[in-house]
């Protein structure tokens, strides 16, 4: 008979290693106004990871942007060389080509207002805009400190810089009852807006 193992021993364990517990962000928790979504692909948040330190080991790539779904949490990431207004139309692209969205949430970030990146979302139907508090894409932001904690954590316990072979996609989500964003979908699509939004 397997033996159970609680939270708190998982926890303990956790805290002892050191790819852990160096690369733990430390929590400090405010109150946010909730972003209310309609479902799977109304709302993305769109921002830049930059990781121009890691670079010359995953090949040449200095920026990586990233997209997420605020309903599911369903998150892109795609590469880019540089900011500029070409490079993030392409990833931009690639990204729109499987993630289906009517509105992006976007960082005041200028390459995003490039003629070249507001063409693409014209061409594709997608509203865009800057939101003006201090926390601007807060879904994006927060994913991207997730990210380079796991990267780091992953560093740490490797003892290398190359991540870009082993980036996780399908990881189970906290606010989603602990279903993976990519198990989401139209048929339970209400049943995830309840347990967000109503319990």
């Amino acid at each position: 008979m397997e033996k159970k193992i609680g939270y708190h021993k998982i926890q303990r364990w956790l805290n002892a290693q050191d790819n852990y517990s160096l690369q733990k962000t430390p929590k400090r928790s405010f109150k946010r106004l909730r972003v209310y979504t309609t479902g799977i692909g109304n709302l993305m948040d769109v921002d830049l990871m930059q990781v121009s330190n890691i670079s010359q080991w995953n090949s040449g790539y200095n920026f990586k942007l990233c997209a997420i779904y605020c309903f599911s949490r369903r998150l892109w990431m795609q590469e880019s060389e540089s900011k500029n207004g070409v490079d993030i139309a392409k990833a931009s692209g690639k990204i729109l080509q499987s993630a289906k969205v009517d509105k992006i949430r976007l960082d005041v970030d200028g390459c995003f207002k490039s003629t070249v990146v507001q063409k693409l979302f014209k061409e594709r139907g997608v509203r865009n805009f800057v939101t003006k508090n201090e926390i601007k894409a807060n879904y994006a932001e927060r994913v991207i400190q997730t990210i380079k904690n796991k990267f780091y954590r992953y560093f740490t316990k490797k003892r290398t810089y190359r991540y870009i072979d082993n980036l996780q996609f399908a990881t189970p989500h906290r606010s989603l009852n602990y279903i993976a964003p990519n198990d989401v979908t139209p048929e339970n699509e209400a049943d995830v807006w309840v347990q967000q939004y109503l319990n």
